[in-house]
């Protein structure tokens, strides 16, 4: 047993050196090498590959094999005996592999899946964060998510909790780019209502979205294509509503 472990860290030491070199391929064919001993491993060490693994994979664009690994991490992540400061601190990892997760699932338009991913993030955070940046992160990804479903009513209702949660932050923070990205949620919220034809509160908040833009002004900003979009949008419901 020791001599199996001692061979698998010679190999995690060999797939670093591969992945500085960017050589992904070499270093996801390392991975595959350990995991023929998947069976004799503990489930930390199991962890720790597939996990590696997935984020290679994504790096790769190869999403059903990040996906793969990202939910075998997690089945391994579960099996782990932590105490509860351990816990505490590893369980962020947990939280990192389900987010990957989310991103991916929306790139391959299984939006169910994404929600389910959100809502596992949402139990974990709320257990061990108190706080309203946390919450606001949770209701905006269920505002993005039900929005590419096409569930306009309910991705309003999560805008709406996101810049309450966001504008309390706000008034207590002293991070100028704070204004910024409340703009573009703003924004995304007069999209919302664009879709649901109420187009004086579309014009209205789209309007509120890029005057928050321009207050905090970065002229890098203008070329950004959802800024652009929502400027373009802002014209159209002008010249609709005259």
């Amino acid at each position: 047993m020791n001599e199996i472990k001692v061979e698998v860290e010679l190999l995690l030491k060999l797939a670093g050196e591969r992945y500085v070199k960017n050589d992904l391929d070499g270093t996801i064919k390392i991975y595959k090498q350990i995991l023929q001993q998947e069976q004799s491993l503990d489930p930390f060490k199991c962890f720790e590959v597939y996990r590696k693994m997935g984020g290679v994979f994504n790096l790769q664009k190869k999403r059903p094999e990040a996906i793969e690994a990202n939910n075998k991490a997690i089945s391994y992540f579960d099996e782990i005996i932590f105490d509860e400061e351990a816990l505490a601190e590893w369980i962020e990892q947990k939280v990192f592999l389900l987010d990957s997760l989310l991103h991916l699932y929306i790139e391959i338009k299984d939006y169910p899946r994404a929600l389910e991913s959100i809502e596992q993030i949402r139990k974990i955070q709320y257990q061990y964060h108190d706080d309203y940046d946390v919450i606001g992160e949770n209701n905006l990804d269920m505002a993005r998510v039900y929005k590419l479903v096409g569930d306009y009513p309910i991705s309003l209702e999560h805008y709406n909790k996101t810049i309450e949660i966001i504008e309390r932050r706000k008034k207590n923070s002293k991070l100028e780019c704070i204004g910024m990205y409340l703009g573009m949620i703003y924004c995304e919220k007069g999209e919302i209502l664009f879709y649901l034809k109420n187009f004086n509160g579309a014009l209205f908040w789209l309007q509120k979205g890029i005057d928050a833009f321009l207050y905090e002004y970065i002229p890098e900003f203008e070329e950004d294509k959802d800024f652009i979009r929502m400027r373009k949008l802002l014209e159209r419901i002008r010249l609709n509503l005259n």
